[in-house]
């Protein structure tokens, strides 16, 4: 009963540890698999198979944390207005220089200046460079189309 406390604790302290100070999971794998060995010391099993337990937990886990953090990495995007950039729309609103004007951005309305001094007016279609506080950064890429409206 004693190692299986021991191992408990060794895991709840490793859990703790992965929610203060994140690793990736690494530390939560770890906890998760001394509860394991803690188990198994739990059921009354020796210790060769107390250790086996909590590394093939802890590896088992382990895999599956990275395949599920690569996971995410391949389909997370910006956010916000820097998930904007290289995206295209349409003016609402002339875009007048940098004293600026509203355009639509994937179905959302933002504030907008213009990346350069020319003024380009409603309809037109146009390219997200840049952000500029909340405001998007953008370009003309082509001719007015009466057919957007806000």
């Amino acid at each position: 009963m004693a190692s299986s406390a021991i191992w408990m604790i060794i895991g709840g302290i490793l859990i703790l540890l992965e929610l203060a100070l994140p690793t990736n999971f690494v530390l939560l794998c770890l906890g998760v698999g001394c509860l394991g060995g803690g188990a198994v010391a739990f059921l009354g099993g020796p210790l060769w198979l107390q250790v086996g337990s909590a590394l093939g937990i802890a590896i088992a886990a382990l895999v599956v944390a990275r395949r599920f953090l690569h996971r995410q990495e391949a389909q997370s995007r910006e956010f916000g207005a820097m998930g904007l950039i290289g995206q295209t729309g349409w003016v609402i609103e002339p875009v007048r220089g940098p004293l600026g004007g509203l355009v639509k951005v994937e179905g959302e309305t933002w504030r907008a200046v213009a990346a350069s001094t020319v003024e380009i007016p409603p309809g037109t279609t146009v390219r997200v460079t840049g952000v500029e506080g909340n405001k998007l950064v953008v370009e003309p890429t082509g001719p007015q189309t009466p057919d957007h409206g806000p």
